[in-house]
């Protein structure tokens, strides 16, 4: 899902999936790409409504469903560092918030214990987590929207923090319920 490539004369790491339906890129130097005011760089014919890892997946227990390439990298980095099996927790994330699940979306979702969704702390980030949650919903597809607790804007910054308790954050989620991250 990660990989690393020069894009319009720049270093950059790339996420996408096995589908190649969506391709985002963004420069290793972190500055926005020059014909954007955007950090991230969709390739020509990607699909921004693409959930990105949603066939990789697919037979997990519990899937970490965050926006934005950033936060797919840092929800991989709290499952590796809390040592646990691709099988229980995988992480997919939507390109954008404004980003809409598909049908088929939902059915590859399905077979999971819960899907956690991360969402940002802004205006957008919020609309698109609570659009991803009714969209579950209606699919009977077991979910919540996961309040982090913290001032972090999104799980990137969260991570990123030296107090951050992986294994704390995954036992979080593995017992997670509706009551306790406050949403549905």
């Amino acid at each position: 899902m990660l990989k690393f490539a020069t894009v319009r004369e720049h270093l950059t790491w790339i996420v996408t999936d096995a589908t190649r339906r969506c391709i985002v890129a963004r420069r290793l130097d972190g500055i926005e790409w020059e014909h954007s005011t955007s950090k991230a760089y969709m390739f020509a014919g990607s699909q921004g409504n693409h959930l990105i890892g949603g066939h990789e997946a697919e037979s997990a227990m519990f899937v970490l469903l965050v926006e934005g390439t950033p936060d797919l990298l840092a929800a991989f980095q709290a499952i590796t560092s809390a040592r646990v099996h691709a099988k229980e927790f995988r992480a997919v994330c939507m390109p954008a918030a404004s980003g809409r699940l598909t049908q088929e979306d939902c059915a590859l979702l399905k077979r999971a214990k819960l899907v956690c969704i991360i969402r940002h702390r802004d205006a957008a980030g919020e609309a698109g987590a609570r659009r991803w949650n009714s969209t579950l919903h209606e699919r009977c597809v077991r979910n919540v929207i996961c309040d982090l607790k913290t001032n972090a804007k999104d799980l990137n910054d969260f991570v990123q923090r030296p107090q951050f308790d992986a294994q704390a954050f995954v036992a979080a989620v593995r017992t997670a319920t509706c009551e306790k991250w406050g949403e549905r």
